[in-house]
């Protein structure tokens, strides 16, 4: 276990990591970004330079094909092409073609020579002549014809437009082929032998650019270059490996290679460029980094020493005067929050039993306010009492009992309220009685484990604004319980049957039923609550509790109907009775319409359902979003609503509610980098202490594993 000093000396050194590194990783990120920036310019200027040879190439070739298209529509060639046999004296036509060729290449410097050649008819037409295929390869080749097959056969499997290299014994010529009809062996061929070395001086690389060499290749064999040509030894390895990835840049120790593809099949562009100007640029910003690097950490340093001395010791402090004995590997940041959430909750419920707030609306925004989470519809106040024995909020046992209640499914607070403990039970629907029991005794073993106890347990409500009361009876109860020599439980109905309220267990149970919508199995227990609820000796008594059942039945009217006339009709009908008898007569009627309304609208309670389903759709952010909220803007009770959601959908609002939010907060968990925080305001809930004890429900882990798991 570290002891004090110990562990605040080690949050110092966690202080000096916590703001020295962030200033490290972005003066390295700094520096990445330098490096990468100037790589890429250089990259830029050179992908431009390539992609400036390549267009400036391509349009010559382009040239040179709309030149063979137009030479294939003209009058000289259409006879030629269609000259289907080797003529004793060779056509005027032919001359008259080659006059043509002549003068092109006078015009084009980096044609070397250029010639048609006639498959069906064995001519040659070039800008030297006009001669049978085997006399103008003589001429080429001098005495020597041995390879006039194979130039013959590579004119005759040319196809479209290609580079070929076509070189005769006394000169090496790259030639440009263009078959005048594609896809047609028999169709003349036009030659045209380029002088790439003329076309590449434009781009001769000088002295102020990174560009060693420019090449022009023919699938990977160099046909043509400018610059430093020691560059281009590994050529054949540089070409195989840019058309195994067909990445354009190749990179080999320390030099560059950018690839082009041409227009033109089998015809590829490079250059070759090293990285001495990245070196050379990234100088600077290396330096100013490592200079941050160092002022950084000094700055971190002195910050993380100030930051420690100023808030180390208010720091014990604080956290010993919230109860907290060790210094443990506890979050203490997390401590005090929690502290914090357990004061917030303990001053709302002392607020709400003192009566300071009342009414629906103001209580459900004082709770949103405070961040106490009150969506369920159904309340229960539990009162905690020892004799002799005082408690205080910031005691263990109270420690105890908000860490046992927190494991519970059921929403819970707590505080210390007059000496006792004092805890608000929110839950979907009413604990059953033997688990309710189970669960005080577990309070009572923590809150006075050496000493017996009284449990005083209130009335169940699903208003808000009945909790004071709930309170109230629970008060009752320990008040009219004698001093106890053992821990007890005492439920409020089993001790409060007063004159007044009557059998409050069967009015409670009446009330339920209409307020859910259970209209049948109300007309079937009204003879009951008449006999043992209504009737009494004292007529004021009897005055009260039918002007009670009035209420409710009104209230019904209005809730089911959702029509001010029909609650006010049926109001005047009950009141305007002349006699308890006809009183009873009307009122069983009214059940009776009650039952024949809601069983002849089923659709109806689907439509309140889909309508509340569509709300919370639409306004699930919102934190102050609830049942009430929700019954408020459709206009029925809370019973009623929470009672026709869970028939139609199966779940409870607040049930619903709380899976949607946890879905939506995934989707920003898995797929964005907001903290855990500002998810849990994202999607609706008060605090984020809140949506992480509902995210654990639901999803059995917290958002901090699930976000581990991408």
């Amino acid at each position: 276990m570290l002891t004090g000093k110990s562990k605040y000396t080690l949050h110092w050194f966690h202080s000096i990591l916590a703001v020295l590194f962030p200033c490290l990783f972005l003066c390295i990120l700094v520096c990445a970004y330098m490096m990468h920036a100037s790589k890429s310019n250089v990259m830029e200027i050179n992908s431009a330079i390539t992609n400036h040879v390549q267009k400036n190439m391509d349009s010559r070739l382009k040239e040179l094909n709309r030149y063979a298209l137009t030479l294939g529509i003209s009058s000289h060639n259409t006879f030629l092409k269609n000259l289907n046999y080797q003529p004793e004296a060779i056509p005027r036509q032919a001359y008259q073609l080659s006059d043509t060729l002549r003068d092109y290449l006078v015009t084009n410097n980096f044609i070397n020579n250029t010639y048609i050649y006639y498959p069906q008819s064995n001519l040659v037409v070039g800008n030297n002549g006009c001669f049978a295929a085997n006399h103008y390869y003589s001429l080429q080749e001098y005495p020597d014809s041995s390879n006039y097959t194979k130039w013959i056969n590579s004119l005759d499997s040319a196809k479209g437009m290609s580079i070929q290299d076509l070189s005769f014994r006394n000169r090496q010529t790259i030639c440009f082929i263009h078959r005048m009809e594609t896809g047609n062996a028999n169709t003349p061929v036009m030659v045209f032998e380029i002088n790439y070395g003329e076309l590449l001086q434009d781009f001769e690389p000088g002295d102020t650019t990174d560009v060693l060499c420019i090449g022009v290749l023919n699938k990977n064999h160099l046909i043509a270059s400018v610059g430093n040509s020691d560059s281009l030894a590994d050529i054949e390895s540089l070409y195989t490996k840019w058309e195994q990835n067909k990445n354009n840049i190749i990179r080999i120790h320390d030099t560059y290679a950018f690839f082009f593809p041409s227009a033109v099949p089998d015809l590829t562009y490079m250059t070759i460029y090293t990285s001495r100007q990245l070196t050379k640029a990234l100088f600077l910003p290396v330096t100013v980094a490592l200079i941050g690097i160092v002022l950084c950490t000094l700055t971190g340093i002195a910050g993380a020493v100030y930051i420690s001395i100023r808030n180390g010791r208010p720091m014990e402090n604080l956290l010993t005067a919230l109860g907290k004995k060790t210094t443990s590997e506890d979050d203490d940041y997390q401590f005090i929050l929690n502290k914090f959430e357990q004061m917030s909750s303990s001053i709302f419920l002392a607020s709400l039993l003192r009566e300071n707030i009342q009414g629906e609306n103001e209580i459900f925004a004082e709770a949103k306010l405070y961040g106490v989470p009150l969506e369920s519809p159904v309340y229960r106040i539990v009162i905690l009492a020892s004799p002799g024995v005082k408690t205080a909020n910031f005691s263990p046992e109270m420690d105890t009992l908000h860490n046992y209640l927190s494991l519970l499914k059921y929403n819970s607070l707590i505080t210390s309220y007059h000496h006792r403990y004092v805890i608000l039970f929110n839950s979907d629907d009413a604990i059953p009685e033997q688990e309710l029991r189970s669960i005080i005794e577990t309070l009572q073993a923590y809150a006075f484990p050496n000493a017996p106890s009284l449990a005083a347990v209130g009335n169940c409500c699903e208003n808000m604004s009945e909790i004071a009361d709930s309170y109230y009876h629970a008060l009752s109860v320990l008040h009219n319980t004698p001093s106890v020599q053992e821990s007890k439980i005492v439920f409020y109905t089993e001790s409060e049957a007063t004159t007044v309220h009557g059998n409050s267990d069967l009015m409670k149970s009446f009330s339920s039923l209409i307020y859910s919508g259970q209209f049948l199995k109300a007309r079937q227990l009204f003879p009951q609550l008449c006999k043992e609820y209504l009737c009494h000796e004292d007529a004021k008594t009897e005055a009260l509790r039918q002007n009670a059942l009035t209420n409710l039945l009104i209230d019904a009217v209005y809730t089911i109907c959702s029509q001010v006339q029909a609650a006010q009709e049926a109001d005047a009908l009950l009141k305007s009775s002349a006699s308890k008898e006809t009183y009873l007569q009307q009122a069983d009627t009214l059940l009776k319409h009650l039952e024949n309304f809601e069983s002849s609208s089923s659709n109806s309670r689907t439509s309140i359902a889909a309508q509340a389903k569509q709300y919370i759709d639409e306004h699930f952010t919102d934190p102050m979003l609830g049942l009430y909220m929700i019954s408020e803007q459709l206009g029925i009770s809370n019973s009623y609503l929470s009672a026709t959601f869970k028939k139609v959908y199966g779940i409870n609002v607040s049930q619903y509610m709380n899976q949607l939010r946890i879905e939506q907060s995934k989707i920003l968990i898995l797929n964005t980098r907001k903290n855990i925080k500002e998810i849990a305001h994202d999607v609706g809930f008060s605090s984020d202490i809140n949506f992480i004890r509902v995210f654990k429900k639901i999803e059995n882990q917290t958002p901090s594993a699930l976000r581990k798991q991408k």
